[in-house]
């Protein structure tokens, strides 16, 4: 449905750990759109990038290229105090180890 209105949305999202030759892309051409209401999945085995994927999409990780877009507030815009304001009251994360964070 065209009309629904899109609250998550990735676009040829990159994420590259290290530099030079130790260079590894975690993630390349991420695209990702999800509407309001909507109920998303991501599979995949481990070490494929979906935590990396949850970091950038959180704005707890900052892409290395690409676009996105959370309830219209551009992460590869914002500073860390922005993206601190976007989070708040709209972005919730539990992590599966959660235990491992003793100040948490």
């Amino acid at each position: 449905d065209m009309d629904k209105h899109i609250v998550i949305d990735a676009r040829d999202v990159t994420l590259r750990l290290g530099d030079g030759d130790a260079a590894v892309d975690v993630l390349r051409g991420l695209n990702l759109a999800i509407t309001a209401g909507e109920r998303v999945a991501i599979l995949g085995p481990s070490g494929s990038g979906k935590s990396s994927a949850m970091a950038i999409l959180s704005g707890m990780e900052r892409a290395t290229s690409g676009r996105v877009t959370i309830a219209g507030a551009d992460f590869s815009r914002l500073d860390e105090d922005g993206l601190a304001r976007a989070r708040r009251g709209r972005i919730g994360i539990v992590l599966q180890a959660f235990h491992l964070i003793p100040t948490m």
